[in-house]
């Protein structure tokens, strides 16, 4: 059971962001590390690059996480990331036993379809990283993906339908655990691991933009 991450939690039916809402709460201070805004429907999330973040409503978890990070020196704030998307990948690895990639620099695949995307948005004050919004965007049971043929979730890769709320306390656990690595400096396991996970990593490729 989770110690900090997701003891408070923020509900709302529908959102635009979740990290939006998230990075106001921040400004008007106050709010506990570990505390989480979850959207039951996002209408406006968002991804990479300026991307949009489809998701169905009441059929996936689009939440966001607030962490006080000022242990991770600015130059290695990616560490941040690897440690978020392997406690993902940690979280999904005892429903999908093959095919579960990490996507540089912020997904999660399973073979070459998007399960999971990660938008990462950090606030630093005096050259120091004073606190970061890790946005989730996880898909568990949407089966249909208008326009995104490259899409997937829990319940395509299975075949069964999930209860959002028991799943999304296996996720709070999986992230404190790896967050607290990284609180306790264990810098060069979480980039083995992250390697050792990595999509197409040592291969050749050809890519796309």
């Amino acid at each position: 059971m989770a110690l900090f991450i997701g003891t408070t939690l923020h509900l709302f039916e529908q959102l635009g962001s979740t990290n939006s809402h998230a990075q106001a709460l921040i400004t008007r201070g106050g709010l506990a590390e570990g505390a989480v805004v979850q959207a039951i429907s996002q209408t406006a999330g968002r991804g990479q690059l300026g991307t949009v973040w489809q998701s169905r409503g009441h059929e996936n978890l689009t939440l966001s996480v607030v962490l006080y990070p000022n242990f991770v020196a600015i130059g290695a704030q990616f560490l941040l990331n690897q440690a978020v998307a392997l406690a993902i990948h940690y979280f999904l690895k005892p429903y999908v036993s093959t095919g579960l990639r990490i996507k540089w620099s912020n997904d999660l695949l399973v073979g070459d379809d998007k399960i999971c995307g990660i938008l990462i948005e950090n606030s630093l004050q005096n050259h120091q990283l004073v606190s970061s919004v890790v946005g989730i965007g996880l898909n568990i049971n949407q089966l249909h993906f208008q326009n995104l043929p490259h899409a997937t979730s829990l319940q395509r890769a299975t075949g069964i339908k999930y209860d959002l709320n028991v799943l999304r306390q296996e996720l709070f656990d999986c992230l404190e655990a790896r967050y607290l690595q990284l609180r306790a400096g264990r810098k060069k396991q979480i980039q083995k691991d992250y390697l050792a996970v990595l999509y197409r990593y040592g291969e050749d490729a050809c890519y796309e933009r």
